[in-house]
């Protein structure tokens, strides 16, 4: 898991991921809000699960940043990989269109 922070009110256009999977394993990337308020439920934006792709997040409500009543995090998570699988996760893209 990892913190992002955006311009407040920017729009969050894409999600793109560069790396290595040349196994059988599922790697997805995960762009989530969560209310600031420690018991609320977390809220995914888009995940994506190829790489080297990018990954519309969707024109609603959940694109519009939100600074003051959401925090912004990416998880990554690999399920199914052999032992001799090899998954890098090089680097991501977040594009967003600011205010």
């Amino acid at each position: 898991m990892m913190a992002v922070a955006f311009p407040q009110a920017a729009k969050l256009q894409g999600l793109r991921t560069i790396g290595v999977n040349n196994g059988v394993g599922n790697l997805r990337v995960a762009l989530f809000r969560q209310a600031l308020d420690p018991t609320a439920a977390p809220d995914r934006i888009v995940q994506a699960t190829q790489l080297d792709t990018n990954t519309p997040i969707p024109d609603d409500l959940k694109a519009r940043i939100d600074n003051d009543g959401f925090k912004y995090y990416l998880l990554a998570q690999l399920d199914n990989a052999g032992g001799a699988d090899e998954v890098r996760l090089h680097a991501v893209q977040i594009t967003y269109q600011g205010t």
